[in-house]
C-alpha cells in the first residue's frame, strides 16, 4: 500500500492556481455553449412541441382546425374546377 501510494505521488501532476483558474474558465466557457445548443434544441421544431403534443386537447383541435381547412379548400376546388368547365376547359388525364 505504502509503494502505491509513493508511486501516485510520484505521478502527481502540480498545477499552479493560474493554470486551474484557466481550465475552469475552459470549463465554464463549454458550459454554457452547452446550455446555448441545448436551448436551442429546445426551441426548434419539433422539441417545442413535446409539451403540446402530450396535450390531447392540443392534438383534437389542431386535427379540426386542419380538417375544416381540408373543407374549405376542396370546396375552393371544387368550385375552380366548375368556373373551369363553364370557360371550356377540358381535363387531360
Amino acid at each position: 500500500m505504502q509503494l502505491n501510494n509513493q508511486v501516485a505521488e510520484q505521478h502527481e501532476v502540480v498545477m499552479t492556481i493560474e493554470d486551474l483558474q484557466e481550465q475552469g474558465d475552459q470549463l465554464a466557457s463549454k458550459i454554457d455553449t452547452l446550455q446555448a445548443e441545448i436551448d436551442h434544441i429546445m426551441t426548434s421544431f419539433p422539441m417545442y412541441l413535446a409539451d403540446a403534443l402530450q396535450d390531447e386537447n392540443y392534438i383534437t383541435e389542431q386535427v379540426l382546425r386542419i380538417q375544416q381547412q381540408t373543407t374549405r379548400l376542396m370546396a375552393k376546388r371544387s368550385q375552380l374546377l366548375t368556373d373551369l368547365a363553364q370557360m371550356g376547359w377540358v381535363p387531360h388525364d
